[in-house]
């Protein structure tokens, strides 16, 4: 958070090219060393309730965009002048930097060696969770990477995508953040759902929302209605909230199955790297029109629903292999 703050800080400088590349490449770096350690912690063996942690994580998060998203919105509403929003965004991050400082919490841990302090653990509330007996599943590693090349992949297409349309299509400025804050609102909508849902009933749920976002993009090349791109945006937000509630939750099993953090750090190296090679696909191939980009990476979401199908036929929960 202090680094993206300093890097932020310089906008109120200068807006150079340069100078604002390099300094969103130092977010970039922040941004990467923080959100792996914020999601590991989540499966470490803690007395908290995994689901109930999830779903505070992913409330706070997409209140963020919310918050971010809405101050853009009214600003260009108010004073159409983009650069305007530069100066305002450091100013959001020194008050995350305050709320973390001062609201942040040590999550109490158990010494798994310790059969005194498991014994007076409150085991009873680890016995409900289906969660923990990950032993009896088997979750292929490529089911759950596939979700997040998915949900990154169309996520990163819309947001490139749609401004060029918007201002092709001559609605005005502040539009833009006004339905990417509706499509956060449907995503935190979405993400808060998948946190509880059962592992078991997550190798299904993901093709509906596969086949949802390619239906939206292939909608937004087909149309230049603005209230039919308001409906596209709250289908592809939840659509999209929901793949990455299964991402993470399958995350945070995985970690907690093999005892590790890695997969943590996989997802979001994983989102990283989508967010930056969607857009950069979408760029080049615009030369031939936003919309056939559209209907192309709704092709592409189409096909994606293969390589996720046939992950899926591995996975394997208590219910599969005990048929009684």
């Amino acid at each position: 958070m202090a680094g993206t703050l300093a890097c932020q800080s310089i906008y109120f400088f200068t807006l150079a090219p340069p100078i604002f590349l390099l300094t969103r490449l130092g977010e970039g770096l922040a941004i990467g060393l923080f959100w792996p350690n914020l999601q590991s912690s989540i499966s470490d063996n803690t007395l908290h309730d995994h689901s109930k942690i999830m779903s505070r994580y992913n409330m706070g998060w997409n209140t963020g965009l919310l918050a971010g998203y809405s101050v853009g919105a009214i600003f260009l509403f108010i004073i159409d002048i983009v650069e305007l929003i530069f100066y305002v965004a450091p100013f959001l991050v020194l008050f995350s930097c305050a709320v973390a400082l001062f609201l942040f919490q040590e999550s109490q841990k158990i010494d798994l060696a310790s059969s005194q302090q498991i014994r007076e653990a409150d085991t009873s509330r680890f016995q409900k969770r289906t969660d923990l007996q990950l032993t009896a599943y088997h979750i292929p590693a490529l089911m759950w990477i596939w979700i997040i090349v998915v949900f990154a992949f169309s996520k990163g297409g819309i947001s490139f995508l749609y401004p060029l349309k918007s201002e092709i299509v001559g609605l005005p400025s502040f539009t833009v953040y006004l339905l990417t804050l509706l499509s956060v609102v449907m995503q935190l909508i979405g993400t808060s759902s998948a946190t509880y849902a059962s592992l078991k009933n997550l190798k299904r749920l993901p093709l509906v929302c596969i086949a949802v976002l390619a239906l939206a993009l292939l909608l937004f090349g087909a149309t230049t209605h603005y209230y039919i791109f308001l409906v596209l945006f709250l289908m592809a937000g939840f659509s999209a909230g929901l793949l990455y509630g299964f991402a993470l939750k399958l995350s945070v099993s995985l970690n907690m199955k093999e005892h590790t953090s890695k997969y943590s750090g996989y997802l979001e190296s994983l989102i990283g790297l989508t967010f930056l090679i969607s857009p950069i696909i979408c760029g080049i191939l615009a030369i031939y029109g936003i919309d056939f980009v559209f209907f192309l990476l709704a092709g592409i979401m189409g096909l994606f629903l293969i390589p996720y199908l046939l992950a899926m036929r591995k996975f394997r929960a208590p219910s599969d292999q005990n048929p009684s």
